[in-house]
Formats: structure tokens, sequence, C-alpha cells
């Protein structure tokens, strides 16, 4: 059984063709905008096809129940809870609900100059799973959404409005060292993976490129173009990162941070923490901050 449109309890919203207009003109909106949104709860008989794909992105987030999308040509991929579904605009695509477990989805079609370049964190994947924790605060951020977009849509509002999908789309697409092990991540991804879980001792960049699959110059290429920094030079970042924290809230003495952080010599984990962060452990510790 297939139904289009209505559901119990559903929530949808969807913009004017001459809000859309006035969003695509205001330069305080115009990087990203909605132009459809909703909740979907036990979505039965919910099915989209779309030879032609949308003229919008779409993110659909699975929260309960099971379903189906397939983008592209490709092949049919089963949604279930947790679940995150991404469909870029122009593609030709298909959805649906499950017909024995129905799907309970929150959605959102949007545009935007900066669509393309915040859903390229995202890499290839068509469906993705999210950690608890991604989830839960993915479905505070859509509820916030919905709430603030069902207000009187005055320029204030819809600038408000703007504001919250871009944390919500940045929520979704962000890579995240909670959920980044999953099959649909990057390459990229897998490195800075074992980047995390190695801050005490540098994997070397054979080792990066090995767990990203990729030969060491092609790593090399992706993580400056998503970085701005070489592999290990990024690795040196998040390390003094890692110290900058084991600074601020431990008593830990500098010589200790320096062991906690891999680094025999002190002096020289002193030499590389200037040189990334601009002032020595000791003058870090000793500026006040919040």
């Amino acid at each position: 059984m297939r139904r289009a449109d209505g559901f119990p309890n559903e929530t949808f919203i969807t913009l004017p063709v001459r809000d859309c207009r006035r969003l695509e003109s205001d330069p305080l909106t115009r990087d990203l905008f909605f132009t459809d949104l909703g909740f979907f709860p036990v979505a039965t008989g919910h099915y989209r096809s779309r030879p032609s794909g949308c003229p919008q992105n779409i993110l659909i987030l699975c929260a309960e129940g099971r379903g189906f999308c397939r983008s592209g040509g490709g092949r049919r991929l089963p949604v279930g809870p947790m679940d995150l579904v991404l469909l870029r605009e122009g593609i030709p695509h298909e959805y649906g609900a499950d017909e024995k477990e129905p799907w309970t989805i929150f959605w959102v079609h949007f545009r935007g100059i900066l669509a393309d370049a915040m859903l390229g964190n995202v890499g290839g994947g068509l469906v993705r799973k999210l950690s608890a924790e991604r989830m839960d605060r993915a479905q505070r951020a859509f509820s916030d959404l919905l709430s603030l977009a069902r207000d009187d849509a005055s320029l204030g509002s819809t600038r408000l409005v703007s504001g919250a999908l871009w944390w919500l789309v940045a929520l979704l697409t962000e890579p995240s060292s909670a959920d980044a092990g999953g099959p649909w991540a990057s390459p990229e991804d897998r490195a800075l993976d074992l980047m995390r879980s190695r801050l005490s001792g540098p994997p070397s960049l054979s080792e990066l490129a090995g767990a990203a699959k990729l030969s060491p110059a092609q790593l090399t290429s992706r993580f400056r173009r998503r970085t701005g920094y070489p592999p290990l030079a990024y690795y040196t970042r998040l390390r003094m990162l890692r110290a900058c924290a084991l600074l601020e809230d431990s008593g830990l003495k500098v010589s200790e941070v320096a062991e906690r952080m891999g680094y025999d010599d002190p002096l020289h984990f002193s030499r590389v923490f200037r040189r990334v962060l601009g002032v020595s452990p000791i003058q870090y510790r000793s500026e006040p901050r919040g």
C-alpha cells in the first residue's frame, strides 16, 4: 500500500514560492534555507518517486520503524532507527516506509549556496548510522527547527529559522569521532579515527593511508583539501589541542603532560606546543579563560 500524503499527527510546513525567492535574495538567509519541512509519525504507505530528482537537497532522519531508499540508479538500501538519509538535488531517487513496520521520520528539503559545501563532509554516503548521542541532538534540533518554522514568517523569524537549519545540517553532516567508523565513512574520516585513537603515539603516514585505503599521496591531497593541512601536521594539532585540555583541567606538570602525549623530551614538547599555539605550555596555563 502506498499513500502520498496525510498521516495522523503529522507536521508539514512548505514555504510559498514568493517566500523562497525572498530568502534567496536576503544575504542572511540565501546561504542555506529550507523549502519544505516535516515530521511524519508511523507513516504508513509513505512513498516518493522522483525520476528527475528534486530541485532541493533532502535529509531524512529515521527515529523509529523502517523504510528504504534508492538514489541515482543504485541498489535499494534499507533504512532503520538512527539512520540518516541524504539525497542530493537533481539525482533521481525513490524512498518509502516499510509496509509492516512503517518509519517515523523527520525530514527537510533545503537549498542555498553553502549546501553543497556542507554536504561534501558526508562523502559518498547515502545512508549513514548516527551515534546515540548525535541522534538525540539531531531530534532536538529538528524539533527546534519545526517549532521556529511554525511561527509567523516575518523577516526576523525566517533568519532565525535559517540559523537553526544551518546548525541542523552541520550537526548531521560534520564527521564525528563518535560515529566516524561506519561503512559510509570517507577515507579522511577513517584516517581521523586512527589519529584520535593514537594521540599518545603517532601513527605513520603509511598507517594512516592504510586505514584510509588510499596511497600516502592520495591521502595527503584529500586531507589538504579537507583540513588545509597534510595528515601528520593535522595530527600534531590534535595532540596539542589534547595537551591544552590537560593543561587546563588537570594538575599535571608540563613534563607529565608531555609524557601523557607521548613526548620523552619535555623541551621538545614545549617547542612543538609553541609552534602550534603561539605560546609556551606555561604561558598557556597562566592565561585566564572563560
